[in-house]
């Protein structure tokens, strides 16, 4: 949830460029999906838990919940491998926005899990504030210059 936006409230916080707020991303992410696929195997081997089940328990919706914010989370990760977010960066966008439906997903597949997402939400939401007055915000233009491209010549060696 620590998101690497050129206007993040965070990075300024804690004295870190933007760079270094998308390499801590991809870590990050990384180690979440990886734990995910973990906790996953876990749960499947060790308790036969019926993935599909949406019934209530105690820490919870059900599992079927887990299933579906893991497969919002396998979108995300497939989306953000570098040949893909290269070749289409608005399809890595598009999927990328499958953080909600993920956090969603999570909150109902373990209710703990909503106190530790107050302090990325609220600075999600600053965010996402501040680059809204960024985009209200009138600007004047002081001067416009226009460039001609020359065409180059062939060298040849």
């Amino acid at each position: 949830m620590l998101l690497p936006t050129r206007n993040a409230v965070w990075p300024i916080l804690v004295g870190i460029s933007f760079e270094r707020c998308v390499k801590y991303h991809r870590h990050i992410g990384r180690w979440t999906f990886l734990n995910m696929v973990a906790h996953f195997v876990a749960m499947i081997t060790v308790y036969k838990i019926d993935v599909l089940s949406p019934r209530a328990n105690r820490w919870g919706c059900g599992n079927l919940y887990g299933l579906l914010a893991g497969i919002s989370m396998l979108l995300m990760v497939l989306s953000a491998v570098e040949p893909v977010r290269r070749y289409s960066y608005e399809l890595f966008l598009a999927l990328h926005m499958m953080a909600f439906p993920v956090l969603i997903f999570s909150v109902l597949h373990v209710r703990d899990t909503l106190p530790h997402l107050i302090l990325p939400l609220v600075l999600y939401v600053a965010d996402f504030a501040l680059r809204m007055y960024q985009w209200s915000r009138t600007v004047k233009v002081v001067s416009v210059q226009a460039f001609r491209f020359s065409q180059v010549s062939s060298v040849e060696i």
